[in-house]
């Protein structure tokens, strides 16, 4: 099996397993997650209040989104987040600094 492909699940039903799925992926080697964490870190502090009103409370999805270590400049967190003050709906890349 090429290095390149990933076991994501199994075909069958219950604990009767008639074949097994893999899928292609490439993988982004990142300095040990330094450069992830830093990354993440400056992304929560850039996108943390509502754009409307400011405020940081709100309710949001939480779906995982792929980080690039060759290009974080092209992360963008599409979680729905709804804004506990004034309603607003917005994903969190729209979310703006606090203060």
């Amino acid at each position: 099996m090429d290095d390149n492909y990933k076991l994501v699940g199994y075909k069958g039903k219950s604990r009767k397993v008639s074949g097994i799925i893999y899928m292609p992926y490439k993988s982004y080697i990142c300095d040990s997650g330094k450069q992830y964490k830093s990354f993440m870190k400056e992304y929560a502090l850039r996108h943390a209040a509502c754009p409307v009103c400011g405020s940081i409370a709100c309710s949001s999805t939480y779906a995982g989104y792929v980080f690039n270590g060759s290009n974080p400049d092209s992360y963008k967190d599409e979680n729905t987040c709804v804004c506990c003050e004034c309603g607003d709906s917005h994903i969190t890349h729209d979310r703006v600094p606090n203060g």
